[in-house]
């Protein structure tokens, strides 16, 4: 009676308890990366980009000094002490994967960028972003990290 109440009670509690951990470490889950989720990140402040391989070849030091800032209104500009580019980014989805498309128009070598990158992961401080190409297959990869 009470002793077995007390039982189910510490039952209760030794699940609730052991719950906690799991609930904490599933925090980069599907729906952190809906389409809004990732606009929203990317608006937060500039980045820069920290990673662009293309076919496996490290092309970074492209964008080397150049500060990313997402506007709201779906405009990207890259900005290098006094140079700025500008283009267009969105989100959406595609089979389920979240997707940025960014367009610099035919900016070299921003026009490297013109893809519709598969969200892969992001944090509030990193975003990483690939793409398969459907001629060959090979892989490019793109990440931006908070500025």
């Amino acid at each position: 009676s009470k002793l077995k109440i007390m039982k189910i009670h510490r039952f209760i509690l030794i699940g609730i308890l052991a719950a906690i951990p799991f609930a904490y470490s599933c925090t980069d889950d599907s729906a952190d990366l809906t389409p809004d989720n990732v606009n929203n990140t990317l608006q937060q402040s500039g980045w820069t980009v920290s990673l662009f391989t293309e076919d496996d070849n490290d092309e970074t030091y492209h964008f080397t000094g150049y500060v990313f800032s997402f506007a709201d209104n779906g405009v990207v500009s890259a900005v290098k002490q006094s140079t700025t580019v500008s283009g267009t980014y969105s989100s959406g989805t595609d089979d389920s994967t979240t997707k940025m498309i960014l367009n610099f128009g035919n900016q070299v070598p921003f026009d490297e960028l013109n893809e519709d990158w598969e969200v892969i992961s992001k944090s509030d401080t990193k975003i990483n972003l690939r793409h398969v190409s459907g001629g060959d297959g090979s892989i490019d990869v793109l990440e931006f990290t908070k500025n």
